[in-house]
């Protein structure tokens, strides 16, 4: 393709006009080519030379094209910054006050002057990304036009922290998170464990606001919006950069003068999203996380080094083994005699004399982990359906793809064959992501959680991203074996039971998903009964214990409903039941039908959000969360003209309209954290992860800190006290397992005395 592009760029050069010298290019790729540039994010409303032949006289610059707007209309912005920039209106950055500080006694002179003002916005250098690595400087700035920057590595940190623990001011920080983990990481903990350091560190952290959170509250939608610092503010400070990575290479003025822009850029932005600090999602849920979030992430998970280490090698060893029985595969050891020829004909078709033996070409063999070849052999060799094509057009090979395989075929060899190669990537996934990171920590895994980088609201986390995590299985219970608790603690978690299920059903006042609740109904037997009645002559619908009765009874087809009912709630079609799960077309539009008949509430109340997308041009999530659908918004849905874009934003958006209740843990490991500070066990009970919808803590290994912690948080995760999701038939649910590692937690029931604690847990 770049090849061709390249080609066609040298005819194109005939038909400019040779009076033109500026060229605005709509097309990513074509701008690559012209300019040299790798990425052309990083370009935005940058004017650069041509470099490909042909093309050194012009000043090129970058613009989405204007097609793009359908699914991405924040490119408005873009196109309009690249225009002005061909047309040389630049950014508007102007820096009226600026000053650098390299000595001890100016610096400490600079940081008495910043008392004056009741905002500062603040941001930090630091040589890499981790919690140990070094502050190399900070800047604060009390305008959008006026600041201070002051090289850390010189003078050190000492009166610094005297200023932060005496500023009586508002702070603002963009990714705050990062900043201040760092902050309270280096000035108030004398080690990674000093935990009464590191509450008092806290302390001045309390309040400060986050620019990325109010840009993700002013900009979230379904169609993805990018909230760094550099996107937010680039028509105001332009496209300015360093190689973070490499500040080395930079004088002491180019660093510091990199990171006062950072922070001109950060206040900038606070005003220009000032509208969301007053917003119902802010102040309820965002803005007091990034507190308890800061703690979690100075905890961090306690790991055992040595478990780690054991793991890594079992995996590696099962890797081998699964190698091992792919290779020795009847259709693999066909595929690779047929790469093996492939290989020789391509070899010997360059040689004119000598000619080499297939012999030669025996190491040519299949490599699981490439989705080309592994496309070849599933789709072209074994003639399995295509389930899915990637963005690119190749048929997909992910995990859940290989997984939705096996319902297409009774092989089974091509059965093993589909198990190996996801056990395979199951066990290299693990190990390169979750154990590699592991085993770059000592005694903790210091991850990065982050607000604003989902739609729904809910918490994401890298390095490693542990939403990722195996829940379930033998991968899943040996990652977990790593998480051991230190001495004399214990490690505790609490998961919200069902919740999406729940909300869906007090949301949607279904009243089939109500009677789960109020009546005792298995949920999976009656869908069952439901998609396969002619299989259940003896079931009596009406009878609550005939329906749970299929649970011993027609085992089989209570599992076979869990993979329509999972698809189907995401608003799958039954093409995708005949697609994904191998159900004949007539059976899976039967199963689709009866999903939808014994749902016809909650259909209704999927309708209704509809509307309101197309209205609005937005729908309304858990605490006042807005979630734009700018798609939906320029459609009319439900005829044959609706785009297919529109279609699936409207799916999109009515899952997260339920998904968004996530954010109940962030409510309830906020509030439990409060209590827990309030009661003086700071140092007792430790929160030190949020996962899905479960939470987690350290906890001292005594009853009292225990009992506290159940009754607790268990209270608070049961809250429903919103008007939306009040309810006395459905109410939420959770309960609390400890144990000394991850993978060996016990139940301990709500509101268990301290006497039976001790029974369950005794103290040695």
């Amino acid at each position: 393709i770049a090849k061709t592009a390249k080609a066609y760029l040298d005819k194109l050069i005939g038909k400019i006009p040779e009076s033109a010298s500026k060229l605005i290019i709509a097309d990513s790729s074509y701008f690559k080519f012209i300019t040299k540039v790798t990425k052309v994010a990083d370009h935005y409303s940058t004017v650069l030379p041509g470099k490909h032949a042909g093309y050194e006289k012009y000043q090129c610059v970058y613009v989405p094209n204007y097609k793009s707007l359908f699914k991405q209309p924040d490119n408005t912005r873009f196109i309009d910054i690249g225009l002005k920039a061909i047309t040389g209106t630049k950014a508007t950055l102007f820096i009226r006050h600026e000053e650098y500080g390299f000595q001890y006694g100016s610096d400490r002179e600079l940081l008495d002057s910043l008392y004056q003002y009741p905002v500062l916005a603040a941001d930090i250098e630091t040589t890499g990304l981790s919690l140990e690595d070094e502050i190399v400087s900070i800047s604060f700035a009390w305008s959008k036009h006026d600041g201070i920057a002051i090289d850390l590595s010189i003078t050190g940190i000492h009166y610094l922290k005297k200023f932060l623990e005496s500023y009586k001011g508002k702070l603002i920080f963009h990714n705050g998170l990062f900043d201040a983990k760092l902050l309270i990481r280096h000035l108030w903990m004398d080690h990674s464990t000093d935990y009464d350091g590191m509450i008092e560190g806290l302390n001045y952290f309390r309040t400060f606001d986050d620019t990325m959170i109010m840009a993700y509250l002013a900009k979230n939608a379904t169609t993805g919006v990018t909230i760094g610092l550099k996107n937010i503010a680039l028509e105001y400070v332009g496209n300015y950069a360093l190689e973070a990575k490499n500040l080395s290479k930079y004088s002491k003025r180019e660093i510091l003068k990199y990171n006062l822009i950072d922070t001109l850029a950060t206040f900038y932005s606070w005003e220009k999203y000032n509208a969301e600090i007053s917003s119902r999602p802010y102040i309820e849920i965002f803005q007091p996380s990034l507190y308890t979030l800061l703690k979690m992430m100075l905890v961090g998970l306690p790991m055992d080094s040595n478990k780690v280490t054991e793991v890594h090698t079992i995996l590696k060893s099962k890797e081998k083994v699964l190698l091992e029985q792919i290779q020795e595969n009847d259709y693999v050891i066909k595929f690779n005699n047929q790469l093996q020829q492939d290989a020789c004909d391509k070899a010997n078709s360059k040689l004119k004399k000598l000619v080499k033996p297939i012999e030669d070409f025996k190491d040519v063999v299949f490599n699981p982990s490439s989705h080309s070849q592994l496309g070849v052999l599933l789709f072209d060799n074994l003639k399995l359906p295509i389930l899915d094509k990637t963005k690119s057009g190749a048929p997909a090979t992910s995990a859940d793809v290989l997984k939705d395989l096996e319902n297409h075929t009774t092989d089974l060899n091509i059965l093993d064959l589909l198990r190996f190669v996801r056990e395979l990537a199951d066990v290299c996934k693990i190990n390169g992501t979750f154990i590699k990171a592991f085993l770059k920590e000592k005694d903790f895994l210091h991850g990065n959680l982050k607000l604003g980088g989902t739609q729904s609201g809910r918490l994401s986390s890298n390095s490693p991203n542990l939403t990722n995590l195996p829940a379930h299985g033998g991968m899943g219970k040996l990652v977990k074996s790593c998480i051991v608790a230190p001495d004399g603690w214990l490690f505790a978690g609490a998961d919200f039971s069902a919740l999406e299920e729940r909300i869906g059903a007090i949301l949607s006042n279904d009243p089939n998903r109500i009677k789960v609740y109020t009546d005792g109904m298995d949920g999976h037997s009656m869908r069952a009964y439901k998609y396969f009645s002619d299989q259940m002559p003896d079931i009596d619908p009406d009878n609550v214990n005939s329906i749970n009765s299929i649970e011993t009874k027609y085992p089989e087809l209570r599992r076979k409903s869990k993979g329509p009912t999972f698809a189907l709630q995401y608003m799958g079609t039954a093409h995708t039941l005949h697609k994904r799960t191998g159900f004949p077309k007539d059976q899976a539009e039967q199963i689709y039908n009866a999903f939808h008949e014994l749902y016809k509430v909650s259909e209704e109340f999927n309708a209704h959000n509809k509307r309101v997308m197309e209205t609005n041009g937005y729908v309304t999530c858990a605490f006042g969360l807005k979630l734009r659908t700018p798609i939906v918004s320029q459609c009319v849905l439900g005829n044959s003209k609706t785009p297919y874009e529109a279609d699936k934003e409207a799916r999109s958006a009515n899952n997260a309209i339920t998904q968004s209740w996530g954010m109940l843990l962030n409510r309830a490991m906020n509030a439990t954290n409060r209590r827990i500070e309030d009661s003086g066990y700071s140092t007792k009970i430790l929160p030190c992860n949020m996962i899905h919808d479960a939470g987690y803590f350290l906890v001292k290994h005594e009853a009292r800190y225990i009992q506290f912690l159940n009754d607790v948080l268990i209270q608070e995760m049961q809250w429903n006290d919103d008007d939306l999701i009040r309810s006395t038939d459905v109410p939420m649910a959770a309960s609390l397992e400890l144990g000394k590692s991850w993978d060996t937690l016990v139940p301990l029931h709500n509101h268990a005395t301290q006497k039976e604690i001790n029974n369950v847990f005794p103290i040695f």
